[in-house]
């Protein structure tokens, strides 16, 4: 296998580059300084090898001499590709009189990356046929044309041609695989979504790109402020200089080109601009930052499909109770949607949440004055939420978390999350909350409560919907379409019903091979007993009478499926 070296001190350029060698058979190291891969170059023998110029410590081309200088050296005979963010006239001579084979412009386009590796490394592109190489040291091929900044052999394709390379014909005249940016990109002009998927090659590399790029930005920020107040030119220069290749990768454009007009300013020594300039030009970068922060979160979700979820039951519902509008409720359910929930908003209101929550498996609760204001919301929590199986996680003051938590005790809050906001540990809490919600939703017991009550079965649905996976039904009918789409384990089937009885709807389960081995216990009022054993020869599992409390009820359906009786 082929062994390729990639040298360049930006993380999002390692990423980029790493992402397109997964398309070839090749073994890619990527190093972040020069000295590092100064020292794993005297050692190790490369195929190919890539190197950033302007780099901290060491640049590119120096690092290059430094290999040229050894006497014995593995890589002597290796090629060398210049990689760099400001291309300049005659930029292709000025590489390959210092040594290079070929030289590329960042941030690197897929077509650009595909004529290298087709030039120095024929043949390894997964399920390519080898081609003739071309010698390493050849230079610009015999009879190709001057373009002042590439060979024609090295010409960068258009973005017609990219788009093909990168999608295939159709989606190139579609655009990039017809992603729609999310609606808190298309609000702001800060980031161009587009160019960001045509660069990364996909909305999810994008995004992946752009995490990157938020994560490393406080430190580099960090490093900013230091070199502008020691007045440390190069290494502003080098700073400014890897940001405005990142910020282009990002689709970032006004950031890239500050970036680049502060990197000019260092490069003459101009260190009036950077006085005058350095505060707008870190307020543009950190608009960035802030926007990704509010609205991306730290991590990749798993891609579960939709119709997985729906046929499990589990739709990773969040209700969002707030009265407030502002940047952590924003920030919240831009976080959630992207999380793979559904999120519904509500205000602080029992009468209008009521509805809401009985669908939700998830509360959170943004809290404010409401909680002192309306003693019914501290109930609506406790009774409509944690007792029927539905986490709260609450958002808020510490003393407004203190006085809930008095109210209602600890053991029903889920999660608490001071203010300011962490939007990291918020969406851990999600996740978490629902991995583990998740695991116990497989593995708890279906149940499907047929009985055309409607206030004992929303009465029971509500005892039972923390423990179980529970459907209802008001007749039997309804029963045969409910257990067409989910098979229950349990039927709690009400003897007495109207049209078609318990008795005979247990007499037409039992003749389909399809449902006759579901377990059915039988609901009934103490003046049906009688009745209801005279069914015994269809083998229901019991009865319990309709009178039953709560706990009585889950102690039995507990042993029930421990048992196989109800005890």
């Amino acid at each position: 296998m082929k062994k390729v070296l990639y040298v360049d001190d930006e993380i999002i350029n390692r990423k980029i580059f790493s992402k397109y060698m997964e398309d070839y058979d090749v073994e890619a190291t990527l190093m972040d300084n020069g000295n590092d891969a100064l020292k794993v170059m005297e050692e190790e023998q490369f195929d190919l090898v890539f190197l950033d110029h302007i780099m901290p410590e060491i640049t590119g081309l120096e690092l290059l001499m430094a290999i040229q200088s050894m006497e014995l050296s593995p890589n002597t005979y290796t090629p060398f590709i210049a990689l760099t963010a400001n291309p300049i006239e005659n930029a292709e001579d000025l590489y390959l009189d210092a040594g290079f084979s070929a030289y590329m412009k960042k941030p690197i386009e897929k077509g650009a990356m595909e004529s290298v590796m087709s030039r120095f490394l024929p043949g390894s592109k997964k399920s390519e046929a080898p081609k003739e190489p071309v010698p390493a040291g050849a230079g610009k091929p015999e009879g190709s044309e001057e373009t002042g900044s590439q060979s024609t052999d090295m010409a960068t394709p258009d973005a017609k041609t990219i788009e093909e390379m990168f999608y295939g014909t159709e989606a190139a005249q579609n655009g990039p695989k017809g992603e729609a940016a999310p609606i808190w990109m298309e609000s702001s002009d800060i980031l161009d979504f587009d160019e960001g998927v045509r660069i990364n090659g996909s909305k999810e590399g994008y995004f992946d790109t752009l995490r990157i790029f938020k994560n490393n930005s406080r430190q580099k920020i960090d490093q900013l402020e230091e070199a502008f107040s020691e007045m440390n030119i190069p290494d502003y220069g080098i700073l400014t200089h890897s940001l405005k290749s990142a910020a282009t990768i990002i689709g970032a454009g006004k950031l890239a080109n500050y970036a680049e007009f502060m990197e000019k300013a260092c490069n003459n020594g101009d260190e009036e601009t950077l006085k005058v300039d350095h505060g707008d030009f870190i307020k543009e970068y950190k608009k960035v930052v802030e926007l990704l922060s509010n609205n991306l979160t730290d991590f990749l979700v798993p891609d579960i499909g939709h119709l997985e979820y729906e046929q499990e039951g589990l739709r990773r519902l969040v209700l969002l109770i707030s009265s407030k509008e502002n940047i952590s409720t924003r920030a919240m359910e831009n976080h959630l949607r992207e999380g793979r929930c559904k999120v519904e908003t509500c205000p602080p209101y029992p009468e209008l949440a009521g509805n809401k929550v009985e669908d939700a498996e998830l509360v959170v609760f943004n809290m404010d004055d409401t909680i002192y204001e309306r003693k019914d919301l501290i109930t609506f929590f406790k009774e409509r939420c944690v007792e029927s199986g539905k986490g709260l996680i609450l958002v808020g003051e510490v003393n407004d978390y203190e006085y809930i938590k008095k109210e209602m005790g600890e053991n029903y809050i889920t999660d608490y999350m001071p203010l300011p906001l962490d939007i990291s540990a918020f969406m851990k809490s999600i996740n978490h909350y629902f991995d583990n919600y998740e695991v116990r939703s497989r593995l708890r017991h279906r149940i499907l409560l047929v009985d055309d009550d409607e206030i004992y079965t929303s009465t029971i649905e509500r005892w039972l919907s923390g423990l179980y996976d529970i459907d209802v039904a008001g007749s039997a009918v309804e029963a045969i379409s409910r257990m067409e789409r989910k098979k229950p384990d349990v039927l709690l089937l009400d003897y007495a019903m109207p049209v078609t009885d318990g008795a005979q709807f247990l007499e037409y389960l039992r003749k389909d091979e399809a449902t006759a081995g579901i377990s059915v216990i039988f609901l009934t009022g103490s003046q049906d007993r009688n009745s209801v054993m005279k069914v015994v020869d269809l083998s229901p599992q019991g009865y319990l009478l309709k009178s039953i409390d709560k706990n009585t009820l889950i102690e039995r359906l507990e042993t029930f499926f421990v048992t196989g009786s109800l005890g």
